[in-house]
């Protein structure tokens, strides 16, 4: 209850941990020990009070700089929030032990550290643009402010393919923002149709030329790209709640698990699924979602073999992830 401050941060992630978001709030979410992130962090205002991103610099407090917690205006709680980036890690259902060691003192310090977080939801980079400008800016009349520190963050929807072109997977003009869903995780905007244009573009990665282009009319919010070892590409698509394998010529895709616009949790459903891992022995997991907290595994030709993660009769196991990417 004391109030005190925070003078460092100490990150410890595996090679799976994409990025992780530490906040200080009032009032937690849950009282679990982790929970799926969907929930939310915290019910009541919070504030970021530090952002690790795997191969990005240490964020080094200056001397004299500390972030306030506890007492009546400080923050009681810390809430870490975890984002990994291949699913593959998850294989063995072993659990992560990612996390940030924070030191505090309570030595009063000079000045009061801050985070403010620009966000942008509609920026559209075109096929074929080696540029892209992306202004956010906003008003500011308070005290006076000494930057010290930035972050910059986006989602990544390239692979290799086994030629090493680069493979675009993008959303074309289509946004994912607060109006995209219901409370019930079902799309709202699809009276605007698919994306029309290609969507997964082969880039010869010397000439920059699109060497090839396919995924016309099927897509509505693109996420998760993965290319096996015959180059065939797993996409899933968090609007349609699908998983997607595409390849061998043709413009039809080969695969398709998952109801179109019916998020479910059973077998035969997804909720916003994130991401696929190709294993040609153990066969394919695939990371569902951002409203569902499991892992699923199939069989090369999309069969259900097993899940965990969730708490759910067909689950072997009693883990649970928070939101796997």
């Amino acid at each position: 209850d004391d109030e005190a401050f925070v003078v460092d941060f100490r990150p410890h992630a595996n090679m799976n941990t994409a990025h992780m978001l530490l906040f200080g709030c009032n009032m937690p979410s849950s009282t679990e020990d982790y929970w799926d992130c969907s929930a939310g962090t915290c019910t009541d205002k919070s504030s970021i009070m530090y952002a690790w991103a795997k191969n990005a610099p240490p964020t080094k407090l200056p001397k004299g700089v500390g972030f306030r917690v506890g007492g009546r205006s400080g923050s009681k709680y810390f809430v870490l929030q975890v984002h990994y980036g291949d699913v593959k890690a998850f294989q063995d259902k072993h659990k992560d032990c990612s996390g940030v060691t924070v030191r505090i003192t309570q030595e009063k310090q000079p000045l009061i550290a801050g985070i403010y977080l620009l966000m942008s939801v509609d920026t559209v980079i075109p096929p074929g643009e080696n540029e892209v400008n992306s202004d956010i800016a906003c008003a500011y009349n308070k005290h006076t402010m000494y930057p010290f520190a930035y972050r910059v963050h986006t989602h990544q929807l390239l692979a290799l393919d086994p030629m090493n072109n680069i493979v675009i997977f993008h959303r074309g003009d289509h946004v994912w923002d607060e109006n995209s869903f219901d409370r019930n995780f079902v799309y709202q905007q699809r009276g605007i149709g698919p994306i029309q244009e290609s969507t997964i573009l082969v880039v010869d990665p010397n000439s920059s030329k699109v060497i090839k282009s396919i995924g016309q009319n099927l897509f509505y919010l693109p996420h998760g790209l993965t290319i096996d070892k015959d180059g065939s590409y797993w996409v899933t698509d968090v609007a349609l709640h699908q998983v997607f394998k595409l390849g061998g010529g043709k413009r039809t895709p080969l695969l398709v698990l998952g109801k179109k616009v019916n998020p479910g949790s059973d077998q035969k459903h997804f909720c916003q699924p994130t991401d696929v891992a190709v294993d040609p022995i153990t066969g394919n997991i695939v990371s569902d979602g951002y409203c569902n907290s499991r892992i699923m595994q199939f069989s090369p030709n999309g069969m259900f073999i097993t899940q965990w993660g969730d708490d759910d009769d067909a689950s072997d196991s009693e883990e649970e992830y928070s939101a796997p990417p």
